[in-house]
């Protein structure tokens, strides 16, 4: 479920616009009872009111209120619709027209009707409406924001950024369901009726599904990707809602839109190389096959042959340019799993280099002398390229790595790279200090698993979750990532059924 697409045009904004409009006035009847009002109306000390003006909150989902007639819908809703009769002066209320007590007003002093700003629920609460309990009236009666109608399962998904110093802003966080996290059997089979919801309750967020697999109607696996627009440093507080459970869903938002436009290009490589994101820098894969990736799927490089090449494009090329702002430098991120050093025992990872290997740059496992068996970065200048080892980074064959490079190349003078290797950073040995000027990579291919301009260099083992950055990665955001993709960083939420 991967692969080049473009955004379509929300409707919710159409339907905000319509909410906001004016609307007319109801005309008020006296009344002794529920009975005695015009249809869609409820007695409220001894005058017909529209629900609202009564200070009801009226479910969506036309139910019959308490003297059978069928209530308006709304869109975000809230659950239990309680009539209030004239004829119980002391605050007797009916909640689907069973009669219910209510506190009065000097009771619930100093306590609030409304949900949290940030969306969440009370524990308590939110467990006895998910199991239909009715303990307790004030419980009860206490309403429950829920997003969507239409919608009749929902669980919280939060995220464990207490050892980061760094919020993480527009962050595509890894979601990972099976069947001890998540009851497929309560959607539809094929995952299209999930929509992710910020903590807002309101706020919908984009999500891209990599692999949806069933096992029969109640079993399964999923990795989803979900774009959140803010996770709080040194906080366990964030978090987002996983809504699903409808039959009838409609469109949902563009896989795409779930990454930022910082994110030149992303291979899932679970059955293809296309590339997630709206640039399209889809590939062109050879003599690859399908395996075990670290998520879902990846590919497996033979070690002779192999590789992925991906035409030249703008939004790749010259990626470690000195730009300003969020634009400096670039980032190179994969999960590996080497079964040796590669092809000549420079097995790339990434490759950008003309045909005399000139021009470009290169993320390899290599041997070298200063850092034995490593990961090696390589940049080419104009009169000697860039040559930096990870030292101690890659330590055994046969086990999955998630390495990442940062990378600037004029800044500072003479540039170091900066290495991390599941999450942490490593030490940085210099084999060769670049010198003159960066050679431009533009209209050069992009190549992963081997180089570019002869296939000789062909990785041995598997890659996964491959990544290309415009823009410097910070060391905390790195460290999310690992955690994210390691399943390690959501905390997921026992299921709420809608009440």
């Amino acid at each position: 479920m991967s692969g080049c697409r473009r955004s379509g045009i929300s409707l919710l904004g159409l339907l905000a616009t319509w909410a906001c409009q004016c609307q007319p006035q109801p005309e008020i009847f006296p009344c002794n009872s529920t009975a005695d009002c015009p249809n869609n109306m409820v007695c409220s000390n001894g005058l017909c009111r529209e629900p609202f003006d009564a200070g009801i909150v009226v479910d969506s989902g036309h139910r019959p209120d308490a003297a059978g007639r069928d209530l308006p819908a709304t869109d975000s809703w809230w659950p239990d619709a309680i009539a209030l009769d004239s004829t119980d002066r002391d605050g007797a209320a009916a909640i689907d027209g069973a009669a219910v007590d209510a506190a009065t007003p000097a009771d619930r002093a100093g306590e609030s009707d409304a949900p949290a700003s940030d969306g969440s629920v009370d524990a308590a609460a939110g467990q006895d409406a998910a199991a239909g309990s009715d303990s307790g009236a004030a419980d009860a009666a206490q309403p429950v924001h829920w997003w969507h109608r239409d919608w009749s399962w929902r669980q919280r998904l939060s995220f464990d950024n207490t050892a980061l110093r760094e919020s993480l802003i527009d962050f595509t966080v890894l979601v990972h369901l099976e069947r001890s996290r998540f009851a497929f059997s309560h959607g539809l089979l094929d995952g299209s009726d999930l929509r992710f919801v910020a903590s807002d309750d309101e706020t919908v967020l984009d999500h891209e599904i990599e692999e949806w697999t069933m096992v029969g109607t109640d079993d399964g696996i999923a990795w989803i990707w979900v774009r959140v627009p803010r996770i709080e440093d040194d906080s366990s507080d964030s978090f987002i809602w996983l809504y699903h459970g409808n039959p009838s869903p409609d469109v949902p938002p563009a896989p795409s839109d779930a990454w930022s436009e910082r994110f030149r290009a992303v291979y899932h490589l679970g059955g293809d190389s296309s590339d997630s994101t709206w640039h399209c820098n889809d590939g062109f894969d050879s003599s690859t096959s399908a395996a075990s990736g670290k998520i879902g799927r990846g590919y497996d490089f033979n070690g002779v042959s192999s590789s992925i090449k991906v035409a030249s494009n703008p939004t790749v090329d010259d990626l470690f340019s000195a730009a300003t702002g969020d634009e400096a430098g670039g980032t190179l991120l994969a999960w590996v799993k080497p079964r040796s050093a590669g092809e000549g025992s420079y097995g790339r990872v990434f490759d950008k280099s003309g045909s005399n290997n000139m021009g470009g740059w290169e993320l390899e496992t290599t041997t070298m002398s200063d850092c034995g068996t490593a990961f090696s970065f390589e940049r080419d200048y104009s009169v000697r390229a860039g040559d930096w080892c990870a030292q101690s980074a890659l330590t055994s064959y046969d086990r999955w790595y998630f390495v990442a490079v940062v990378f600037r190349e004029d800044d500072p003078l003479p540039p170091v790279p900066a290495f991390y290797v599941d999450g942490a950073s490593a030490t940085v040995v210099t084999e060769e200090a670049p010198s003159g000027n960066p050679l431009s990579d533009c209209g050069m291919d992009l190549c992963i698993g081997n180089r570019c301009g002869a296939s000789d260099r062909t990785f041995d083992g598997v890659i996964d979750e491959v990544r290309i950055v415009k823009g410097m990665l910070g060391p905390d955001w790195l460290a999310a990532e690992f955690l994210s993709m390691s399943d390690a960083f959501v905390t997921y939420g026992p299921a709420e059924q809608r009440p």
